[in-house]
């Protein structure tokens, strides 16, 4: 640990990637619609994450912190920041109401996950994206679970017009970094990350 302000500094990157959360519909859908857009809501005990880079929780890729409890009294003694990527992606069988999709997975870009660059979502959880995607029950009818390298609006999810559609969902985070107070470090230390998604 580094001291910086008073604080010690736990540079804990070395510690890799950790799969947040992952999700995919039940079943390909028979067309876009109602009930398959889902939203992402972050917080640590209650409260939104504080994000220190990349804009909001809803770009594919931002740097936040959230309070570190000493669990011996609850009180806050410091925080946690990490990075979290996060992906979307959707594949699509013969289309038969004429709309128009890229043949295999593309990622989807819109209000749930913004800013989306192909190139830049690491390979990981495109990885995860495909595995998620063979997942929907029914997948097959032309659809490929390969990457496509293209990005979509996420309205295709509530478009009435696209059939045969499967969806999934990942995120994964990276990047601790812990600080703590210098003196009267804590002897144990906790911090909480949850998620609620919202499908509408």
């Amino acid at each position: 640990a580094r001291t910086e302000n008073g604080q010690l500094v736990f540079d804990l990157r070395n510690k890799g990637t950790l799969p947040f959360l992952e999700g995919h519909l039940h079943e390909v859908a028979e067309r876009g619609g109602p009930g398959f857009t889902p939203f992402f809501s972050f917080s640590s005990d209650g409260q939104p994450f504080s994000v220190t880079d990349g804009g909001s929780t809803t770009a594919q890729h931002f740097r936040a912190t959230v309070p570190v409890r000493n669990p011996e009294n609850g009180h806050v003694a410091g925080q946690l920041s990490f990075t979290l990527d996060q992906g979307m992606a959707v594949s699509a069988g013969v289309q038969e109401d004429g709309a128009s999709l890229p043949a295999g997975m593309s990622l989807v870009n819109g209000q749930s996950v913004s800013g989306v660059q192909a190139a830049t979502l690491p390979q990981g959880i495109k990885n995860s994206l495909s595995s998620l995607l063979l997942m929907n029950r029914g997948f097959g009818n032309g659809m490929s679970a390969v990457n496509n390298g293209q990005v979509i609006s996420q309205g295709v999810l509530a478009d009435a017009r696209v059939t045969h559609l499967a969806a999934a969902y990942a995120s994964a985070v990276s990047g601790f970094e812990l600080r703590l107070p210098a003196e009267g470090t804590p002897a144990q230390w906790q911090a909480g990350l949850s998620v609620t998604v919202t499908v509408q």
